[in-house]
């Protein structure tokens, strides 16, 4: 619980002037089914909430497993309130695929109720959808994607469907819980020009000391924590809020991540 707030200003030459200053708390990977006290995530929460953030973002797997992992958490997670709202999308994990079911129907019965969880929490569910933010009488386009990853991980999440309408907004923000999304279909390939992911964990070890930077999650992702960009477009890559599996972290410590949103003055 040794919980870092990270810092990103980023500058756009296509954001919305009204949207210049416009701050975004970026969290993933929370695996609340991993803590046995709600004490040690409202730490997290209290770091979060002091960078008074105009939005809150989650980038998927809230849970291990299943819903009922977010029932001692409720109270801790109405904590998290912005003016522009909190809003999450599914992650691998949230979507049942690591426990198994007597039918498919229970399955898909788990993730509703996970889904109606968060929105009794205030939390806004985006799956393959959009939303558009406004700001006096300017807007961008949030967009949200189900769990989409690389085989042998499932496919959930439909960009294009989670597109519609949004054509003619200019400045758009993607989450999505793999960075592979954005290195299949994002890059280069669409106008998007800001990606939130989480997924990796940074492997939940490596180095970050003395300007090394490294985790053996860099075998298995290029992109696997931090800020990227390729030409006008930037994702980042949180190393998560949470654990799974190892209950611990080494030299990777859990991730609040603050993107300040810039306007870039032009020549």
């Amino acid at each position: 619980t040794d919980f870092e707030v990270v810092h990103y200003k980023i500058e756009f030459k296509n954001l919305p002037p009204e949207f210049d200053g416009f701050r975004i708390a970026h969290i993933s990977d929370l695996h609340l089914g991993s803590f046995s006290d709600p004490k040690d995530v409202e730490k997290g929460f209290l770091l979060l909430m002091n960078e008074k953030p105009d939005i809150i973002l989650i980038s998927g797997d809230m849970v291990n497993n299943q819903a009922e992992e977010l029932y001692p958490m409720m109270e801790t997670l109405k904590e998290l309130k912005a003016p522009y709202g909190v809003y999450s999308i599914l992650g691998n994990h949230d979507v049942g695929d690591y426990r198994r079911w007597a039918t498919i129907k229970e399955k898909e019965a788990d993730i509703k109720t996970l889904i109606a969880t968060q929105q009794a929490v205030g939390i806004i569910m985006l799956i393959d959808e959009n939303v558009l933010l406004k700001k006096g009488n300017d807007s961008m386009a949030l967009i949200g994607v189900n769990s989409w990853e690389n085989p042998p991980f499932n496919r959930y999440g439909n960009l294009k469907k989670a597109m519609k309408g949004i054509e003619n907004i200019s400045f758009k923000i993607l989450i999505t819980h793999s960075p592979s999304h954005w290195d299949e279909e994002v890059m280069g390939k669409t106008d998007i020009s800001l990606t939130l992911s989480g997924h990796t964990h940074a492997m939940q070890m490596g180095i970050n000391c003395c300007g090394l930077f490294w985790s053996p999650m860099a075998w298995f992702y290029q992109h696997w924590a931090g800020l990227y960009k390729y030409n006008e477009q930037y994702l980042n890559v949180n190393r998560g809020f949470g654990y799974v599996g190892f209950p611990g972290r080494i030299g990777m410590t859990p991730e609040i991540t603050i993107i300040e949103l810039k306007r870039k003055q032009l020549p």
